[in-house]
């Protein structure tokens, strides 16, 4: 009965039962937390791309600025790239954590608690990051503004 009830429930979530224990196979752990330091690590291209462009020597690009925001503790009128430098860490924190996904896998024999406990550690934390990631990377895409003579200025 239980095989059965198995399927079933998996079978309403769209999936398909699996051919091995799940807890012996920790492959499966180690592709999410693959994929998202690569989606994570795509964002955070983009946001160093940002955060380079805005740099006075360049003065290119402009995060979205809200009225009183104070953008640095020594001059008020400069503004740091706070959204940017926010993408790229959590990318770099991804990156990081990514190498946890295979270390659990090295499993002793059928079951290892010490790694399962390292898998609720890290991949929570991976999916809250990932999970902040694109809406911070959409507000900062959509919000940033070309200078036309920091442009002008690079390309001259």
């Amino acid at each position: 009965m239980g095989l059965e009830v198995q399927a079933r429930a998996l079978g309403d979530l769209g999936l398909e039962v699996p051919e091995i224990c799940w807890h012996s196979s920790r492959d499966r752990v180690a592709e999410m937390a693959g994929w998202l330091a690569m989606a994570g690590t795509t964002l955070g291209r983009i946001g160093r791309e940002v955060y380079q462009l805005q740099k006075t020597e360049f003065g290119e690009l402009e995060e979205p600025f809200a009225e009183g925001k104070v953008g640095s503790s020594t001059m008020p009128q400069k503004r740091n790239p706070s959204i940017s430098e926010s993408i790229a860490a959590k990318a770099t924190i991804l990156k990081a954590q990514a190498q946890l996904g295979y270390d659990v896998m090295m499993q002793e024999h059928e079951r290892d608690k010490a790694l399962w406990a390292t898998e609720w550690e890290f991949l929570p934390e991976m999916f809250m990051l990932m999970g902040a990631s694109p809406p911070t990377a959409g507000r900062c895409s959509t919000g940033s503004s070309s200078t036309a003579t920091g442009c002008a200025r690079t390309s001259a």
